[in-house]
């Protein structure tokens, strides 16, 4: 999960992330049941509870020293950034499922091609994606 400032847990309930997470600045948990906000409030982690409905709460700008709407809850990540696994990607195990079958087709078609075609396709792909080329030849290097 990228670093933040604020972190916001929306059905917070046993705050399964809340709790697992590295503390930061700020952690806000919201919950409608006010049992778990009791039970929250004696917690020595540094969190606020919101009792109340998580789409009336995200509904309105963050206040004083929040993070704006943007980097908050369902993402709370700027989308330009890399998420930890590329498995991870896709709404559902269909989705997901699909999406590895895909790369796999590739991955054995590019590992077939001749060293002429496998240089077009790298220069190619180069040319199509620097950005992600380039954070990759960092990585190996």
């Amino acid at each position: 999960m990228p670093v933040r400032r604020v972190y916001i847990e929306t059905h917070s309930s046993e705050g399964a992330v809340m709790r697992a997470k590295r503390s930061i600045d700020r952690q806000i948990g919201i919950d409608a049941d006010e049992r778990v906000i009791s039970a929250w409030r004696g917690c020595k982690r540094r969190c606020e509870f919101v009792p109340g409905d998580a789409v009336t709460f995200l509904a309105f700008p963050l206040r004083a020293g929040r993070e704006g709407p943007s980097e908050v809850p369902w993402t709370n990540f700027s989308a330009d950034i890399p998420l930890h696994k590329s498995a991870r990607a896709g709404a559902d195990f269909r989705e997901r499922g699909r999406s590895k079958r895909q790369v796999a087709t590739m991955r054995r078609k590019v590992e077939r091609m001749i060293a002429p075609e496998g240089s077009k396709f790298v220069d190619w792909l180069a040319r199509q994606y620097p950005e992600q080329v380039r954070r990759y030849a960092e990585e190996v290097a």
